[in-house]
């Protein structure tokens, strides 16, 4: 089941356009999720240990079930740490965004940003977080 992130920094640009299927408004939703994602490496070999775990939050614009077109998303690490329990061992880290997708919430009215991380730290004790991912979601709608 997804986690609900806190959104900061949001910020929307609505523009009217001329689009396809009846659309005439382009929000652009820009902003950071708050998150914690932390993964350690407790294995008894160091060899690693990969979680995966997916965030969602309600953005901007809120619609209505037939103005909404499509949308698309992007995100990118924003915050991220390493800590290495045993800096004798040869270990690190790996950081990444799987996907991020962006649809209509019916219950909400408005925008559904989905991004899916994975963590894979490697090393007997080591261990590493996300605490924030930025985003841009673009949404074209029929208003």
């Amino acid at each position: 089941m997804p986690i609900q992130a806190n959104i900061v920094d949001k910020q929307t640009l609505e523009v009217v356009i001329q689009g396809t299927d009846g659309a005439n408004r382009m929000f652009i939703c820009t902003g950071k999720m708050q998150i914690f994602f932390n993964a350690s490496d407790n294995t008894a070999s160091g060899s690693g240990v990969i979680q995966k775990e997916t965030f969602t939050a309600l953005i901007d614009p809120q619609l209505q079930a037939g103005q909404f077109k499509k949308a698309i998303a992007t995100a990118s690490l924003a915050d991220i740490s390493y800590f290495d329990n045993n800096p004798t061992q040869t270990d690190g880290s790996q950081w990444s965004i799987e996907g991020a997708q962006a649809d209509f919430d019916d219950e909400s009215g408005q925008v559904e940003l989905r991004v899916n991380l994975m963590l894979f730290p490697r090393g007997l004790g080591s261990s590493a977080s996300i605490q924030g991912i930025t985003f841009q979601v673009t949404t074209l709608a029929a208003v």
